[in-house]
């Protein structure tokens, strides 16, 4: 998903990553946690799920555009089920932002400057 932050810049912001790498990513940095709906929020996850996409971004030469500035991680996918994607799998950006918004202020106050 990509947000805009004023005219000047834009940046790119993924939307999900898998449970399982998430619990993997706690146990490295060796964070207790009751459900993992919980890292989602910490802060030390959200560094360690940048660092990989910005090493992958590097790694594929990706652009400054084209490179993650922002995370937050959720556990929820995005589906025609919850209205947040339509029957053919495009976003349904409204829908995204009043399902999200507490995260996406988050990610915007780390990632557009």
């Amino acid at each position: 998903m990509q947000l805009r932050g004023g005219r000047a810049r834009s940046c790119c912001l993924p939307r999900a990553v898998q449970e399982s790498e998430l619990v993997k990513t706690a146990e490295a940095l060796g964070i207790s946690y009751g459900e993992v709906g919980e890292l989602c929020a910490n802060a030390k996850v959200q560094e360690a799920v940048l660092a990989s996409f910005k090493e992958e971004a590097k790694k594929a030469g990706l652009t400054a555009l084209e490179t993650v500035v922002g995370v937050y991680p959720l556990v929820e996918m995005w589906s025609p089920l919850n209205g947040t994607l339509t029957a053919t799998q495009k976003l349904v950006s409204k829908a995204i932002y009043k399902a999200n918004s507490k995260e996406l202020a988050v990610i915007i106050k780390k990632g557009i400057k």
